[in-house]
């Protein structure tokens, strides 16, 4: 439930595979140095079940969104995930609601560690989950799901 109530909606972003992609093949953002990059990702865990369903909430001004996320299959030998996804969007004039499918490659935290190793342009400064709190890094191992990588270049 912590968990759940932290996720965000960065982690699912539909660029996910385009950006390890370009992590391994062209390092991403190769021209840039000294600089800090922030990766939000979903990783299935290895030593503990996955996740079957998250929900999540956010707020600015008048602008309320709910959103459930659950899933609708896992292919672990393609390491492809689907997801079902709602998005309950409410504003003072109206409300609405958004469903769609996420189809997501999955990393274990050994796989994600291996590809940002792969490229060698890349530290893994710290870690953190959606808390988003600077001052409370946590450490991947086997059974973690949520996480924001903060990576230099080397």
């Amino acid at each position: 439930a912590r968990r759940a109530a932290k996720r965000s909606a960065l982690s699912d972003s539909g660029v996910w595979s385009t950006t390890t992609k370009n992590l391994r093949s062209r390092c991403w953002l190769s021209g840039c140095s000294d600089s800090v990059y922030l990766l939000g990702v979903h990783l299935t865990p290895a030593s503990v079940p996955p996740s079957e369903t998250e929900s999540w909430s956010a707020r600015r001004g008048h602008l309320a969104i709910n959103t459930h996320m659950w899933t609708i299959h896992r292919q672990s030998s393609d390491r492809i995930e689907r997801f079902g996804i709602r998005f309950d969007v409410h504003t003072p004039s109206r409300s609405f609601r958004i469903n769609d499918e996420l189809h997501l490659r999955s990393y274990t935290p050994k796989q994600m560690q291996s590809t940002i190793g792969a490229c060698g342009q890349w530290d893994i400064v710290q870690t953190h989950d959606f808390a988003y709190d600077l001052h409370d890094p946590i450490e991947v191992d086997s059974g973690t799901e949520d996480v924001v990588y903060v990576l230099r270049r080397r």
